[in-house]
Order: structure tokens, then C-alpha cells, then sequence
């Protein structure tokens, strides 16, 4: 999983590369999902997390469970993208 999650990031920085854009990332292990993120925003005094996300089977829109919980306390702005 550690592995998966840094070729992510090495792709994510490849991206910005190309766009000349500057982007910082950071890698949590043992830290709940919610939790990494939710501290990143207050280091960061970041306003906005964006998060890919996918529809839940459920009878209401549910994207899963770390994305309710930054809904519900996250003080910053989301946008979650689903393709």
C-alpha cells in the first residue's frame, strides 16, 4: 500500500511538473485517513481539499466513510470529484 501511495504522489508531482505548478505532498502511515487529512488543512491553514471519490451503494449519495467525516468536520471548503 506504501508503495502504491508514493507512486501516486511521484505522479501527482509529475503533473504539476508540466504545468509548471508547485505542489507539496505528504505520505501518513499508522494516522486514520480522515485524520491525516483533517491535520494537513490546519498545518497547511489550507481553505480547499479536493478528493476523488466514488459513489457508496446506499439509498442516500454516500462517497464513504473518510469522505463523510471531512464533510462533517473539515472547516475548510471540499470539492469531491468522481469520474
Amino acid at each position: 500500500m506504501r508503495r502504491r501511495g508514493e507512486a501516486i504522489l511521484k505522479e501527482v508531482v509529475a503533473l504539476a511538473d508540466r504545468y509548471n505548478t508547485g505542489v507539496k505532498t505528504a505520505f501518513r502511515v499508522n494516522t486514520a485517513p480522515e485524520e491525516a487529512i483533517l491535520g494537513e488543512v490546519v498545518r497547511g491553514r489550507h481553505n480547499l481539499i479536493v478528493m476523488g471519490v466514488d459513489r457508496r451503494p446506499s439509498e442516500t449519495l454516500f462517497f464513504g466513510k473518510v469522505a463523510a467525516a471531512l464533510l462533517e468536520r473539515a472547516e475548510a471548503s471540499i470539492l469531491f470529484v468522481s469520474s
